[in-house]
């Protein structure tokens, strides 16, 4: 520890760098397709979050003020800007692209780390046995259910989409 200080001064400054090393790696479409944009911005946070593991938690405690994630968000919002959104709907929009991917991302580490825990049981299966205690648990996860982040993540995407598709209309009424 002692000689990773001589090189960063305090625990602050390393999670300021570290989180500016995954702002870095993202990658941004060049595209004017706000929409397209929002999909390549949210994917790519998520793969490199899931990338390099427990990176989520220090992006969360940092903030995305550090000199690369101001580019990934500025770049995005002259994106939703170039696409007529009015200015506090751009900055929301992109912070909360942003957020669903971290936070999908969050919970598959979390997952991961859990399943250790239980034995190796994934949670579905652990939350099926408690169906007795939580019916309506046990009703969602019934059947053939199997949670495929992959398809969780982009409902999301869509959702969030169309939500902010519906929150233009109606500011431009």
């Amino acid at each position: 520890v002692s000689a990773l200080y001589r090189h960063v001064g305090s625990k602050e400054n390393l999670l300021l760098m570290c989180t500016d090393i995954v702002s870095q790696k993202i990658s941004l479409p060049e595209t004017t397709s706000w929409q397209d944009h929002l999909k390549v911005l949210a994917r790519s946070y998520r793969k490199v979050t899931l990338s390099m593991p427990g990176s989520v938690e220090f992006v969360r405690e940092v903030g995305l003020t550090t000199p690369a994630a101001c580019v990934v968000v500025d770049r995005s919002i002259g994106v939703l800007r170039q696409s007529g959104f009015p200015g506090d709907l751009a900055y929301m929009t992109c912070i909360g692209m942003i957020s669903h991917a971290t936070d999908m991302a969050l919970h598959e580490e979390q997952d991961r780390r859990n399943a250790g825990l239980r034995g190796g049981q994934e949670a579905e299966e652990v939350l099926r046995q408690m169906n007795q205690d939580y019916p309506n648990i046990g009703w969602a996860l019934s059947g053939d259910f199997n949670l495929d982040r992959e398809k969780y993540f982009e409902l999301g995407l869509r959702v969030y989409i169309d939500g902010i598709e519906i929150a233009l209309r109606e500011r431009a009424a």
